[in-house]
């Protein structure tokens, strides 16, 4: 055998020994990084599989059971939340081209670019300061999640301060891109009477039905009262007249949201 090995060597140089030596550990470690890469996409399934393929953001591809659960779920919660209607509607289906998703990445999430706080600013609110959105401990079958936006609220009423302190208390419940809910309770401190209600609302995001590309927005809320008051008719009057404008103005703001795959469709053109 190794006059053979010997024999053989003598039709080739050492160089080209070598150098059919790398070429073979060359192949070697091509075919186990092969190897490795097809148990990568085995095991991370169809979403890292399309980014690997050159995608440069994540797309995520939603199987029809989940989308499904999704859809059971988001039906069985608006069936809940209609037995605790708010009487009051601010908004009723305002039609935006843009996906569920989309919605929540625009102006619900914490790094939003048109957040809800940064509204608040926009139409005179101060001192504006939303904490993170935190997992919800109540167990449901949403993506729930839980957040306090506190602001300084300018105040235009006789007897009143300039300024006081409030605070919304929000939690979010999300069933993929079927549907939103965004819950509200916004309570103000240090204005006569103001511990008498707190004011509830629900924003709702749903996809379009049919062929309708897009979702839905529709907003109602309700004014609780938790104390009696002899002033109740006004401060319902009151109270609704505000709420209104600021629907209004956060109708105004989301009608200007663009799908972000629209806008970079746009610029490529």
């Amino acid at each position: 055998r190794a006059l053979a090995a010997l024999e053989a060597l003598s039709f080739r140089n050492l160089t080209d020994v070598h150098n059919s030596m790398k070429e073979k550990h060359s192949l070697q470690i091509e075919d186990e990084n092969s190897n490795q890469k097809k148990q990568r996409v085995t095991d991370e399934g169809p979403s890292k599989r399309i980014a690997d393929e050159g995608f440069s953001k994540p797309v995520d591809v939603v199987d029809e059971s989940t989308k499904k659960m999704w859809k059971n779920n988001w039906e069985v919660f608006v069936t809940g939340k209609k037995k605790e209607r708010f009487p009051d509607v601010a908004l009723e289906n305002l039609a935006l081209p843009l996906s569920v998703e989309e919605f929540s990445r625009l102006v619900i999430k914490d790094d939003a670019t048109h957040s809800i706080g940064k509204f608040m600013c926009d139409i005179g609110e101060l001192k504006v300061d939303s904490s993170p959105w935190q997992p919800s401990q109540t167990r449901v079958a949403s993506e729930a999640s839980m957040r306090t936006i506190h602001y300084t609220h300018p105040v235009n009423a006789p007897m009143a301060p300039p300024q006081a302190k409030a605070r919304k208390q929000q939690m979010i419940h999300k069933f993929g891109d079927v549907g939103l809910c965004l819950e509200t309770c916004t309570l103000v401190e240090e204005v006569p009477m103001a511990d008498c209600f707190v004011v509830n609302d629900r924003l709702w995001v749903q996809e379009a039905e049919g062929e309708e590309k897009g979702c839905i927005v529709s907003a109602t809320f309700q004014i609780k009262f938790v104390k009696s008051t002899m002033f109740r008719r006004i401060i319902e009057g009151a109270t609704r007249k505000e709420y209104a404008i600021f629907w209004d103005q956060f109708a105004d703001m989301i009608r200007t949201l663009k799908s972000p795959l629209a806008s970079e469709e746009g610029e490529e053109e």
